[in-house]
C-alpha cells in the first residue's frame, strides 16, 4: 500500500525538454526534423498575420540562418519584437537554395501553438 502511495506522489518522468530556438544549431535541428518540440524564442520583429489566421514570427538567431515560427491561433495574439515566447510544434529544417544574388541559407521552422 505504501509503495502505491509513493508511486502516485512521484513526479512525472516524461518531462519535455525546452530548446532555445535562437541557439539551436541547425545540425542538431536536423536530428529533431519532423518531431514535436518545445522551444523558447525571442521575437525579432513585428509578426505577419495570414488570411488563415496563422501568425508568422521571425525569431532571433544566427545572422546567416533563419529561425521562424508559424503559430496557429484562434484569437488575435499581441506579440512584438523582444517578446519571449514558448511554443510547441513540429520542427522543420528548410534549405533555401541560392538564386542570382540571393544567397542560400538554412531555416529552422516550428509550426505549432503557444505553450500553456
Amino acid at each position: 500500500m505504501h509503495a502505491l502511495v509513493l508511486l502516485l506522489l512521484a513526479p512525472p518522468t516524461d518531462t519535455v525538454q525546452t530548446h532555445d530556438l535562437g541557439r539551436l544549431p541547425w545540425t542538431r535541428a536536423m536530428t529533431l526534423e519532423g518531431q514535436t518540440v518545445r522551444v523558447r524564442l525571442v521575437v525579432a520583429n513585428r509578426p505577419a498575420v495570414l488570411k488563415s489566421g496563422t501568425v508568422l514570427l521571425e525569431a532571433e538567431g544566427p545572422e546567416e540562418e533563419s529561425r521562424t515560427v508559424a503559430l496557429r491561433v484562434r484569437a488575435p495574439v499581441a506579440v512584438g519584437a523582444g517578446d519571449e515566447l514558448t511554443v510547441e510544434g513540429t520542427l522543420r529544417v528548410v534549405w533555401h537554395r541560392p538564386s542570382g544574388e540571393f544567397p542560400g541559407f538554412v531555416e529552422v521552422r516550428v509550426v505549432g501553438r503557444l505553450a500553456s
